[in-house]
């Protein structure tokens, strides 16, 4: 990356022109993409973290290393998927740090006032006041998305509510796009067994005698096991598979993504363009001790 005094970048330039801008140094190209995309990547790293205070720490990883590595960029047009693949490695060298984390509302008590606003999905009635069922909705698929392995969470996050597909979703992921194609289609399947276990399990008195034994150590964490486990009593029981319901895909691509903490910006760009500078310091100083050592010699003879 060569460093150029930041010239003026339009916010309706395209991501390629932004690259291009970025990989000659350009700043204020940086802040673009930043605005343009901060958001997205941090309801991505949300809904796979768990935790804010991690997400933050992986955006901030994520724009950074993308501002160092832009150039390697093949295609400047895909710089989403870019920031995504990013991403999505950094969280998987988290850990174990981000296997069990608390559960959290991506938009906490903003979620009550936005689902009302929204149409819930298929089988869900709505209320004439305050919109209970609707919120009670969106928190189900939430909650339910625990019982999802971290890559289900992550192609649920990119295909439902950032809407890749196709190619920009296999990139994203790091797979071909048949294995993103696969992983969809498996996410969804589960996805719609985790609603309809968890639904059940939250049910009152169920008259199922099996049901209860199955989950009479269930202590409220849902997970991929407690999925798993319930998902096959319904498979066999009748009486359970009839109270069970599904709730489409739709009421999760409904939720509105996280936004990004609006002291995240400065924290980044700083550190960013702080390292560019820092680079370009140290070459400076490496190009003046090879011309001085070249030169040394000639001087000598002289």
């Amino acid at each position: 990356m060569t460093f150029r005094v930041s010239k003026g970048v339009q916010p309706t330039a395209t991501d390629a022109e932004l690259v291009e801008a970025i990989v000659n140094g350009n700043e204020q190209a940086f802040a673009v993409l930043y605005d343009r995309y901060a958001d997205r990547v941090y309801s991505f790293c949300l809904t796979l973290t768990r935790d804010r205070g991690l997400a933050e720490d992986v955006v901030s990883d994520t724009f950074v290393a993308a501002w160092q590595n832009m150039s390697a960029l093949r295609d400047p047009s895909a710089v989403r998927a870019f920031l995504f693949r990013i991403a999505r490695n950094r969280v998987a060298r988290v850990g174990e740090r981000t296997a069990r984390q608390v559960p959290v509302d991506p938009e906490g008590s903003v979620l009550a006032s936005l689902a009302a606003e929204v149409d819930v999905a298929d089988g869900v009635s709505e209320k004439s006041e305050g919109g209970s069922l609707r919120d009670e909705s969106f928190e189900l698929v939430w909650a339910a998305a625990e019982g999802l392995n971290e890559n289900e969470r992550a192609v649920l996050e990119l295909s439902v509510r950032q809407g890749l597909e196709g190619e920009e979703l296999a990139k994203s992921m790091g797979v071909t796009r048949h294995n993103a194609t696969v992983l969809t289609s498996r996410m969804r399947a589960n996805l719609e067994r985790s609603i309809s276990a968890l639904y059940l399990v939250r049910q009152d008195n169920p008259r199922c005698e099996e049901f209860r034994q199955v989950t009479t150590t269930y202590e409220g964490v849902f997970t991929p096991v407690w999925r798993k486990r319930i998902g096959r009593h319904i498979d066999q029981c009748a009486y359970c598979e009839g109270r069970s319901r599904s709730t489409a895909l739709s009421t999760f691509a409904a939720s509105p993504l996280a936004a990004a903490p609006v002291e995240l910006r400065a924290k980044i760009l700083k550190r960013a363009t702080g390292l560019v500078r820092a680079f370009i310091a140290g070459s400076r100083q490496l190009e003046a001790k090879a011309k001085a050592a070249a030169t040394g010699p000639v001087d000598a003879e002289a």
